[in-house]
């Protein structure tokens, strides 16, 4: 079955592609942070003063799951809860000035992994695998 044989050889060059990438975590803060903890810094900087609920809602997560991230965000000091002025009752997330500037460095890092990963293909390469995979990511029910 070819599909399977593909399926294998992109997994195997997926995991290839994460052992050998070494994906940066650019700052001291984000040692040892979960996947979670680090896609929810970016979401908040994304979408300032998020609501809890709504990050529950659209990252598919339990308040559990998603309080427990919370927590570890907030005692390193890369985030904040605020009350939110409409509902008292809901809290909202913001980044502090701490984790305005980790962000920015871990940004700044994977930018720089990420352009030296495309500097090995030819212009046309390029263009082919980011038409690729903007297709994987933007339209997944396809």
């Amino acid at each position: 079955m070819k599909q399977g044989k593909n399926v294998e050889r992109m997994a195997r060059l997926w995991n290839l592609l994460l052992q050998t990438s070494r994906f940066p975590i650019s700052s001291e803060k984000l040692k040892g942070a979960s996947w979670l903890d680090v896609q929810l810094l970016y979401r908040i900087k994304e979408q300032p003063m998020v609501t809890i609920k709504e990050l529950v809602h659209s990252l598919g997560l339990t308040n559990s799951t998603l309080g427990s991230a919370v927590k570890r965000l907030e005692k390193k000091q890369l985030i904040m809860r605020n009350v939110c002025q409409e509902d008292l009752r809901t809290y909202s997330l913001s980044l502090t000035s701490e984790g305005e500037k980790v962000v920015r460095e871990n940004m700044d890092g994977q930018q720089s992994l990420m352009g030296a990963l495309l500097g090995r293909f030819t212009q046309e390469e390029e263009e082919r695998f980011l038409g690729l995979l903007e297709k994987l990511v933007l339209e997944p029910g396809k």
